[in-house]
């Protein structure tokens, strides 16, 4: 696995990105009885909006055994070097598409959200690290299965 670090996330001060960090708070307010939220609850003008273009929303669909991404933000893509939104995983030029299976699966497996920063793999040479925090979301109203993940990613810079 291309994964420097996976690890679960029970607390923000666990998370080395201020913005992650938000975002693992807003999601931690809308949990429920229920041990995570549900995709019902996300209320996308609730969420920091210089975060907006560095998430994606993947849903897990059980009928193809596969990951749809419903949303990716602008700057993912423009690192990525490609447009997602509306694409399988399996279907992405990615080199990393298994083990980002992998880190998907256990998401959805543990129901617990997840830190993970692996080796920067994007278009732009003068970048070494993506982080990513993944939020496990029920699904819609009374679901209990984790159906989808809210995923914010930073690209960190040789230099930092």
């Amino acid at each position: 696995m291309t994964a420097l670090k996976l690890s679960v996330v029970e607390h923000p001060e666990q998370l080395d990105v201020g913005s992650h960090r938000g975002l693992f708070d807003y999601w931690t307010r809308l949990r429920d009885a229920a041990d995570i939220p549900s995709y019902d609850a996300i209320d996308v003008l609730q969420i920091e909006r210089a975060l907006l273009p560095w998430l994606f929303l993947a849903e897990r669909d059980g009928g193809r055994d596969d990951y749809y991404y419903r949303l990716v933000g602008t700057g993912i893509d423009e690192h990525n070097g490609f447009f997602a939104t509306g694409q399988y995983l399996a279907e992405l030029p990615l080199s990393n598409k298994a083990d980002m299976r992998k880190i998907f699966d256990r998401v959805v497996a543990t129901r617990q959200p997840h830190y993970c920063a692996s080796r920067y793999l994007g278009v732009h040479r003068n970048y070494k690290l993506a982080r990513r925090l993944l939020l496990p979301l029920r699904g819609r109203g009374d679901d209990p299965a984790v159906r989808y993940i809210i995923c914010a990613v930073d690209f960190m810079a040789a230099a930092d």
